[in-house]
C-alpha cells in the first residue's frame, strides 16, 4: 500500500515540476482513501507553501477528529523540514512515509535523536516513520528538475538532495 500512495505523492511532485516548482509532493491518507494532496508552491505562493503544509491545511479545514488524525498517514517525496515535521506532529498524523532524505534541512533525524535522548514531547507524539519508499522515482524527478533549472537556490538545493541520496 505504501508504494501505491507514494506514487500519488510522486504524481503531485510531477505537477510541481510542470508548474515550475521543485518536485516535492505529499498526500494524506486515511483508511485507504487519499484525503488531500499538495505539491511545493513556495516559488509561486510563498515560502510557507511546502507540499506537506498544503496537504495538511486541506485536512485541517475538514475538521477531522484527533482520533481520525492519529490513523492518517502522510506520504512525502522528501523528508520533511523542521516546519513540516512540526506540522505533522501538531496535526496528530500517526505515520509519515517519505522517499528521499533531505540532507540540508531534514527533520526526521533531529526528532528521532531528540526522542532517543530525552523521550517524547509532552504534548506531541512523534509519528511512525518509514523512509526510502519510492526512492528511485523521486530521485529521478529531482534529476529532471536540475536539468530544467540549472542555476539558483532551488537548483542548488535539488543537487544537494541528489548528492545526499546515492544510498538510502
Amino acid at each position: 500500500m505504501d508504494t501505491e500512495f507514494m506514487a500519488a505523492a510522486i504524481q503531485c511532485a510531477r505537477e510541481g515540476i510542470e508548474n515550475g516548482e521543485i518536485p516535492i509532493g505529499a498526500v494524506v491518507v486515511l483508511g485507504g482513501d487519499i484525503l488531500a494532496k499538495g505539491y511545493c508552491q513556495d516559488r509561486t505562493k510563498g515560502l510557507l507553501a511546502h507540499a506537506e503544509l498544503v496537504a495538511l491545511s486541506a485536512i485541517d479545514r475538514r475538521k477531522f477528529s484527533v482520533a481520525d488524525r492519529k490513523n492518517m498517514t502522510i506520504y512525502s517525496t522528501l523528508e520533511p523540514c523542521i516546519m513540516c515535521f512540526g506540522a505533522v506532529m501538531s496535526s496528530f498524523v500517526g505515520k509519515l512515509v517519505y522517499s528521499l532524505k533531505a540532507p540540508a534541512d531534514g527533520a526526521v533525524r533531529l526528532f528521532q535523536n531528540q526522542v532517543l535522548e530525552n523521550g517524547s514531547y509532552e504534548n506531541y507524539r512523534i509519528p511512525e516513520i518509514i523512509g526510502g519508499v519510492g526512492h528511485q522515482e523521486a530521485l529521478s524527478l529531482f534529476r529532471e528538475f536540475t536539468e530544467l533549472k540549472k542555476t539558483g537556490p532551488y537548483a542548488d538545493f535539488a543537487r544537494g538532495v541528489i548528492a545526499g541520496n546515492h544510498l538510502f
